[in-house]
């Protein structure tokens, strides 16, 4: 998630726990932090997910295979 956007939602992050992070286009960023434990609501489910800050992205938030694996999704190629 962008810092632009985490600083829109207004919760507090651990800046202790930073990550490094390749984009596709092999750029790295050092995250700034990690909001824990977002809650959010798919319909029926709500599920809780840690995520990274990034100082600039273009994206709003990126689902990744952690979550996949957390809401027990399946891709059909």
């Amino acid at each position: 998630m962008p810092r632009r956007v985490w600083e829109s939602i207004g919760l507090p992050i651990r800046s202790d726990h930073l990550m490094n992070m390749t984009s596709v286009n092999t750029q790295t960023d050092t995250t700034l932090g990690v909001l824990e434990n977002l809650c959010l609501n798919f319909g029926a489910n709500d599920v809780c997910v840690q995520v990274q800050i990034l100082p600039r992205a273009n994206f709003e938030m990126l689902l990744g295979r952690p979550f996949h694996c957390l809401m027990s999704a399946t891709t059909d190629n």
